[in-house]
């Protein structure tokens, strides 16, 4: 007997892939974080030698927020240049991911954040980011509070309720 007398057995058979893919969104920004306030940065000139955060936050096509651990690709190209990739990031529990980049040149610094997709997930790319670097300008200081500063800024606090208690207890004799 040859496998011709059972042609039916090869031409039913027919494998079924069912895909579990889903679209992602990832949404994206560039700024800087000082204290407890993020400042938007996209499309402003800033000094040369000021850092940057590029972060963003990875969704599924309903605004659901992805399990942590999946990689962003952060592409970055200055002036007319291609763009070339700057790192890899992953994200958090929370699906945000943050990176650093100090602009040492002058420019037109542009970023691109990819998502190539996994097994479980489509891939996805947020919106070009852009920030204009110029020596002009002086460096945006670095997040935090340096303790002089934070000194100072209690030695006036202090001085500022001493001078008010002073004039209310002038205003009353």
């Amino acid at each position: 007997m040859s496998w011709d007398s059972f042609p039916l057995l090869y031409e039913s058979y027919s494998p079924r892939v069912q895909s579990f893919s889903t679209n992602t969104k990832l949404l994206t920004t560039i700024g800087k974080t000082y204290g407890t306030s993020w400042s938007s940065l996209e499309g402003k000139e800033v000094g040369t030698g000021s850092t940057v955060e590029i972060r963003g936050t990875l969704y599924d096509e309903n605004y659901n927020l992805l399990a942590g651990g999946r990689e962003i690709k952060v592409y970055h190209k200055l002036g007319t240049a291609d763009f070339a990739l700057l790192e890899t990031v992953k994200t958090d529990k929370n699906s945000n991911f943050l990176m650093l980049y100090k602009l040492e040149d002058e420019g037109a610094h542009r970023f691109v954040c990819d998502f190539e997709g996994d097994a479980e997930y489509n891939g996805s790319k947020g919106l070009e980011m852009t920030v204009y670097a110029t020596s002009a300008l002086p460096p945006y200081p670095e997040p935090g509070i340096s303790k002089e500063t934070l000194v100072a800024g209690a030695a006036f606090g202090v001085s500022v309720l001493i001078l008010g208690v002073a004039l209310v207890r002038r205003a009353h004799t």
